[in-house]
Parts: C-alpha cells; sequence; structure tokens
C-alpha cells in the first residue's frame, strides 16, 4: 500500500523542513511560552555538538539559537514552571558522563550553567515535580556496575542539586512517570548485576523515600511508560536480550496491580510514546533489534484495550526525539540511518484534525 493510499482515520505523517544540523540522541522540548520546540545536542556527523536551534512548527522553519556551553549527547531536557529549560548530564566528549547542567533562557536564546550534579550520568530520567523541582534518578554513572540506585533533587530557587533517598534497585535505561498523586513510578530498565529488571518502586516526594511496588509481568528495558487520561500507566516495547519486544502492559496505580495489554503490532526498543488529546497513545520509531528504524507507527485505543496502524514515517530513524506541538500535532526529529545522524523532521497529524 502506498503511502498516499492509507486511510484517513489512521493519521497522516509528513515530511517538514529539515534541521540545520544532523543529529540523534539530542533532546526536543516544547516551549511553552511559544509553541516553539528546542533542540539541543547530541551526536552529529563530526561527533557530539553543542548546536541548538528553534523550529516554528507554525511558519515550518528553523531558526539558530544559542549554543550549549558543553557539548552532549543522551542529556535529559526539562522545561520549568519558568519557562527556561534544564539540560541535564549525558555523554561529553571524552567523558562516558559528566555531571554539568545548563539552563536555557527562551527570552535571551543563551545558555547559562547552573548547579551540578551530585553524580554524574547519561542515559537517566528527569521528572518535573508538582513543587516545580526535578527529580533525577538513576542512569549510567560510569561504575563498575552499569546502572545507578541514586536519586537527586533540583531547586530552581537556589540553582542547586541535593541527594534525595536511593532508589532499591539500581537501573538505568529505566522509565520514570509522574502520577496524579504526585508520587513518580519508576519502572523496569538494566543493571550489571541482573540484567533486565521487572521491579516498579514510587517515589514520595513528602518524604523522599522509595518503595517496591508490584513488579511488571515481564523484563523491560528501552521500554516507554505513558500516563493515561484515567491515571494508568501504558508500558510498551523494549528489550529484555538481544531482541526488541512487542508486550506491553498497563499499570493501575489505585490498586498496585499489572494487567497485559495487547501486544504492539511490531517489536520495537528506544522508540516514542505520546499521549494525544484524544487518550490514545502514538507509538512511532524506534529499534528493530539490527539498528534500522520501525517504519510503521501505531496508536494505542484505551478504551477498547487495541492498537490501530497509524501509517509510515517517512523518514528519521533510532536515536530520534519526539514531542507533542500545541497543535495536537507531534513533530519526530532527527534519528540515524545506519550510524550516521539525520537532519530529517516528520510531523503527525491525527485523524481528527
Amino acid at each position: 500500500m502506498r503511502a498516499d493510499a492509507v486511510p484517513a482515520w489512521v493519521g497522516k505523517w509528513t515530511s517538514d523542513a529539515p534541521m540545520s544540523t544532523a543529529r540523534k540522541s539530542h533532546t526536543a522540548t516544547l516551549l511553552n511560552s511559544t509553541g516553539s520546540v528546542l533542540v539541543a545536542g547530541g551526536s552529529a556527523t563530526s561527533g557530539l555538538t553543542a548546536s541548538a536551534e528553534v523550529y516554528d512548527p507554525y511558519v515550518n522553519s528553523w531558526s539558530p539559537t544559542g549554543s550549549l556551553n558543553l557539548a552532549r549527547a543522551s542529556h535529559t531536557a526539562t522545561p520549568l514552571g519558568s519557562g527556561q529549560v534544564l539540560v541535564v548530564g549525558g555523554h561529553a566528549s571524552g567523558l562516558p558522563t559528566n555531571a554539568t547542567t545548563e539552563l536555557y533562557d527562551p527570552a535571551t536564546g543563551t545558555w547559562s550553567f547552573t548547579g551540578s550534579l551530585n553524580t554524574p550520568r547519561a542515559w537517566h530520567t528527569a521528572t518535573l515535580l508538582d513543587s516545580g523541582k526535578v527529580l533525577v534518578t538513576g542512569g549510567f554513572t560510569f561504575t563498575s556496575n552499569p546502572g545507578s540506585t541514586s536519586a537527586e533533587l533540583y531547586d530552581p530557587a537556589t540553582g542547586t542539586w541535593s541527594p534525595t533517598g536511593s532508589m532499591i534497585k539500581a537501573r538505568m535505561w529505566h522509565t520514570a512517570t509522574k502520577l496524579y498523586s504526585g508520587e513518580v513510578l519508576v519502572i523496569a530498565g538494566f543493571n550489571g548485576n541482573e540484567g533486565a529488571l521487572a521491579s516498579a518502586e514510587l517515589y514520595d516526594p513528602a518524604t523522599g523515600t522509595w518503595r517496591l511496588v508490584s513488579p511488571m509481568p515481564s523484563l523491560h528495558y528501552k521500554h516507554t511508560a505513558t500516563r493515561l487520561y484515567s491515571g494508568s500507566v501504558l508500558v510498551t516495547g523494549g528489550t529484555s536480550g538481544p531482541s526488541p519486544t512487542h508486550l506491553a502492559a498497563i499499570y493501575d496505580p489505585f490498586n498496585d496491580r499489572w494487567t497485559n495489554a495487547v501486544p504492539l503490532g511490531f517489536a520495537r526498543e528506544g522508540h516514542h510514546a505520546t499521549l494525544l488529546y484524544s487518550g490514545q497513545v502514538l507509538i512511532s520509531g524506534g529499534d528493530n533489534g539490527e539498528g534500522l528504524t520501525v517504519p510503521e507507527a501505531e496508536l494505542y485505543e484505551p478504551g477498547s484495550n487495541w492498537w490501530l496502524f497509524a501509517g509510515w514515517l517517512p523518514g528519521n530513524g533510532p536515536g530520534s526525539a519526539e514531542t507533542l506541538l500545541h497543535t495536537g500535532q507531534v513533530l519526530l526529529t532527527g534519528g540515524s540511518l545506519g550510524d550516521a545522524p539525520r537532519a530529517s523532521v516528520s510531523r503527525y497529524t491525527p485523524p481528527s484534525y
């Protein structure tokens, strides 16, 4: 079936203006004040890059902005209540991990260093709490046991990091999802002692402590976790070894219970999951286990616990970044073709638009 013959009810993918820099393992963050998207860092053709650029989805154009102070990849980027964006850790030139963090000011288009992490890390998670602080968990810390239990908090009021309670399980390539309660659910991941994990634990911001909850039905890392409108959390794909999986599961935080969901149509790891305004979840991209992207996108229907085909990606590849726009559309940037970073940009328009 040709791309132009895909029925309208699956939504539509289009190719948008490419970035000025080909990149993978970067971040792409929605700037709430303008609806633009900030793309920062990543691995470019010539190595790690500090470059950043801003995409205006209303006119389909890119413009340069201030560069990061440190070239980095596999970092996190979190929009703060102030409108600034906090970039944390990642791989840096000559360093498998680093402890530096930076703030982007959309008003001036400039970056400034802020407080340093207590533990250098990459492949970690960063979650904005209801208090306005940012919780960073786990990741690769370049120790003899890949995966860490450490967690710390960033306070935007003081620009400083402070340790908080350590996770019960060391992990990297995990997920962290803020629940309606304000607690943070950390799911699965990988560590050097146990390999792939099924365990899950909850962080209580009021006490700074963690507690184990029911483990997943299967082992996962490089998966996704998405909070649905119901408050439940949908986990999809990932891997537990040499090949990606198509398995999916749903966690009910009100009853501490997991149930198996209908499996994905296509096994994938390192993919994206975005909750749409409709309540559906868009799954796109990811690695098929052979270094190639999975071109088919899928839509999860929570009401019927079913997957719908959602078209073919026109570009992009593993290592891309995905962003929900104010318009309700989804922007996919960069990625790789083989080992080569890509500048391609794709946009998904849901079927209701």
